[in-house]
């Protein structure tokens, strides 16, 4: 469970993510690419208002690992993807 700043114009959002590789130091204070106009889901109980975005590499058992987009340059919170 995320909690991702989307800037002034957005806010706030929760995010569940299946990234289970990475620690909340990992993640913390870093910047990633997520899709947030998606209709709110609640999983488990717990409602994500969007869906971070990554790309799955083979682990050495086979087993996908997901590895997070993350922008190239700095971009500001709630920067468009196009």
């Amino acid at each position: 469970k995320l909690t991702v700043n989307f800037g002034s114009e957005l806010g706030t959002k929760t995010i569940l993510a299946g990234v289970k590789n990475y620690s909340v130091d990992d993640l913390t204070g870093r910047k990633a690419i997520f899709v947030y106009n998606l209709e709110p889901k609640t999983v488990k109980g717990h409602t994500s208002e969007g869906m971070l975005l990554a790309a799955c590499s083979e682990g050495l058992e086979g087993d996908p690992i997901p590895v997070i987009l993350v922008p190239e340059k700095d971009v500001q919170e709630g920067s468009l993807v196009r």
